[in-house]
């Protein structure tokens, strides 16, 4: 039962970060093509907060894990901890597969509430490697919740 908890939450936040995220990516990409936004500032400003929430608890569980020299993340939303360990390792990645992975936290934090034009085109960049490490990781509650095949 607390495995089927902990799937379906994790499924809840995961549906939550990637609509957040294209939110986010939409306002971007029609602010860089310097097109009228249709999205509200309401809507932009939610999803914004949900992303910041995530990076704010994404970040403690880092710095957890980099404390303990074996990378061992406890005392947390093992989902969670899952997704900071495989986070953790595309930022050892050489090179990087984007932008995402050799930002801290904090400044990742910066380009999501970045209004400038100039800065569309990286907020797209790592909201997109963003969606694609959630969905990637996303597969194993899918599997859970839906089963196997």
């Amino acid at each position: 039962m607390k495995n089927d908890w902990l799937t379906a939450s994790s499924f809840e936040r995961t549906f939550s970060l990637v609509s957040a995220i294209n939110t986010l990516s939409i306002s971007a990409k029609l602010k860089s093509a310097g097109e009228t936004n249709p999205l509200s500032i309401e809507e932009i400003n939610q999803s914004r907060k949900i992303l910041d929430d995530f990076f704010n608890g994404l970040q403690s569980v880092i710095q957890n894990a980099e404390k303990d020299k074996y990378g061992i993340v406890i005392g947390t939303d093992p989902r969670l901890g899952a997704f900071a360990l495989q986070y953790i390792n595309e930022r050892k990645r050489v090179p990087p597969r984007s932008k995402l992975f050799t930002l801290s936290i904090h400044q990742l934090k910066e380009i999501i509430y970045s209004e400038e034009r100039d800065n569309m085109d990286e907020q797209i960049d790592c909201l997109e490697a963003l969606r694609t490490l959630i969905e990637q990781h996303a597969q194993t509650d899918v599997a859970g919740i839906f089963g196997d095949e």
